[in-house]
């Protein structure tokens, strides 16, 4: 689960390129690399529901660069 999440509803889980009510979800997961990468809402620049933009900052910070 995302940290600081309330619940398990507090977080949004792509799965084979299904989108669903991202509107209520805190923050996305996504496979990077082999690893699961809990992304936060707030940081995401474009998301097409397969692939994910976040602020290059925030890519260092989550060691993905």
């Amino acid at each position: 689960m995302f940290p600081g999440a309330s619940s398990e509803e507090d977080v949004y889980v792509t799965h084979d390129g299904v989108v669903l009510d991202e509107d209520k979800y805190r923050a996305i997961l996504f496979k990077i690399n082999d690893d699961d990468v809990w992304i936060p809402r707030s940081v995401i620049v474009e998301f097409d529901g397969d692939s994910v933009t976040i602020p290059r900052w925030k890519a260092q910070e989550l060691d993905l660069e």
